[in-house]
């Protein structure tokens, strides 16, 4: 039997800011057997209109007919990096205490934007993202997996919003080296190969490409693997912050594209482990 989308939508407002800064359209659906509660699907639609803009367009959830396969789509500049207000779909769950959330990213693409204005390439993120709360610009922590367009050293990175509102430009302002005074900058991130400990992931090899974000207390970690079974460390090993213990965990996809922001990204997650 053809498994479809329960029929309960819900159109709410979340921005304390402004009636137009984020728009949740939530959906949810049942997926069985390795993921066995439901999850609910929302798009950010934050703020970002003194960087570049806002997306109008909607994005989409789909769940495949084999019950834990979910496919994204997504608009929007992505989540932390260039903008203080999150942009892009999020399917998820609430998950208290600790966690051990595992996925397959089958491919991610993007299609008719460019990362930066000067920049002819392409990009898209697609990870796995746990956050305090589902207002646009909430703390949040994830792992993420690039679109294979050779955007440098950018193959995967591991985010911590660690100050509500913050984004990349904090990193800067606040830190001349924030790898090594993170406790002054608002937003941090590490770049699987920043220093290159695992230059065989540097291409991403989709659909061999499966990342891992596990909690025990306020210890996030980070890992990434080419078949789900031999994991390795990020460069930048671990965040450590103080989150609820309830907080909102699931698969994400941006376009991240500045200037194109209802550019669409898709992604497929598969094999998805942990949210239960």
């Amino acid at each position: 039997m053809k498994m479809g989308l329960i029929a309960r939508a819900d159109f709410r407002t979340i921005s304390a800011r402004t009636l137009a800064s984020a728009v949740i359209i939530a959906a949810t659906f049942m997926l069985p057997s390795l993921v066995a509660q439901s999850l609910s699907s929302l798009d950010f639609r934050g703020d970002c209109s003194y960087v570049r803009g806002t997306p109008t367009s909607p994005g989409e959830t789909k769940l495949r007919d084999d019950g834990k396969t979910v496919e994204l789509v997504a608009h929007g500049t992505e989540f932390g990096h260039h903008c203080g207000e999150d942009q892009g779909r999020f399917a998820f769950t609430v998950l208290e205490g600790n966690f051990d959330v595992v996925v397959q990213i089958e491919h991610v693409t993007n299609h008719g934007a460019k990362q930066f204005y000067s920049d002819k390439r392409t990009l898209a993120k697609a990870g796995i993202m746990a956050r305090e709360g589902n207002q646009p610009a909430d703390r949040y922590v994830a792992i993420w997996a690039e679109s294979n367009d050779g955007h440098g050293a950018d193959a995967f990175q591991f985010d911590l919003r660690k100050v509500a509102g913050a984004w990349l430009g904090n990193q800067a302002k606040d830190c001349r080296r924030p790898h090594e005074c993170e406790e002054a900058c608002g937003f941090v991130y590490g770049y699987v190969n920043h220093e290159r400990p695992q230059p065989e992931f540097f291409e991403r090899q989709y659909p061999h490409v499966w990342l891992r974000l596990k909690r025990e207390g306020k210890i996030f970690n980070a890992m990434i693997s080419k078949d789900g079974e031999t994991w390795h460390r990020t460069s930048t090993p671990s965040h450590q912050i103080e989150f609820p213990e309830k907080l909102f965990v699931g698969v994400a996809l941006s376009a991240a594209a500045e200037g194109h922001f209802n550019a669409r990204a898709e992604a497929v997650f598969k094999n998805i482990k942990g949210l239960r």
